[in-house]
């Protein structure tokens, strides 16, 4: 959610969560799909393995339109699940569950 004082009161807006469209495992790396936010600003790209508990940030995204980043710090035969997080400022939407993929090489 977005929102602040202005000289003609509060305004709020609410950012939505990007939808995750696909997780393929690539010779260059792990790509992450998803959709595009009104009002996003960027988006920040975050991952976890089976063994860890919490997302790790692995990425920030300039710009509203880039819907797509490949993460190159991927091991053969480890899992990783992904979830992006749209951004406007200090402000991100909220977690998606996340999809998951294989990498294979």
């Amino acid at each position: 959610t977005l929102s602040g004082c202005y000289s003609k009161g509060w305004k709020i807006m609410h950012l939505k969560t990007p939808e995750l469209l696909s997780v393929t495992s690539y010779k260059t790396g792990v790509q992450v799909n998803w959709s595009k936010v009104s009002y996003a600003t960027g988006y920040a790209a975050y991952r976890k393995t089976e063994n860890d508990k919490t997302w790790k940030l692995v990425a920030n995204i300039s710009g509203n339109a880039k819907v797509s980043f490949v993460d190159k710090n991927t091991e053969k035969g480890e899992t990783y699940t992904y979830t992006v997080r749209a951004v406007n400022g200090k402000y991100k939407s909220w977690f998606r569950s996340g999809l998951s993929c294989k990498a294979k090489y």
